[in-house]
């Protein structure tokens, strides 16, 4: 069994209405992570077959990238202040 501490959500292929989403997530108890614009480049890639690490500027690639850091620094502070 899978257990987890914390529990939230991260939204792909934004259009706008980030408010209505993180309204939805509020009104579900969960977290909002993070919001994944719309990145036609990363369909094209993904329609070659081509690692989305080749991107060098890619909207989307950029969120998931800052939602991970973000996330992965704060559970490591979360844990220092632990011990």
């Amino acid at each position: 069994m899978i257990q987890c501490e914390r529990l939230g959500l991260v939204f792909n292929r934004v259009h706008g209405n980030e408010e209505l989403l993180k309204q939805a997530a509020q009104d579900m108890g969960l977290e909002v992570l993070g919001y994944i614009p719309q990145d036609e480049s990363i369909a094209y890639y993904d329609l070659l077959g081509k690692p989305l690490m080749e991107l060098t500027t890619s909207p989307g690639l950029a969120a998931v990238r800052n939602i991970v850091e973000k996330r992965i620094f704060a559970e490591r502070f979360i844990d220092r202040l632990r011990g």
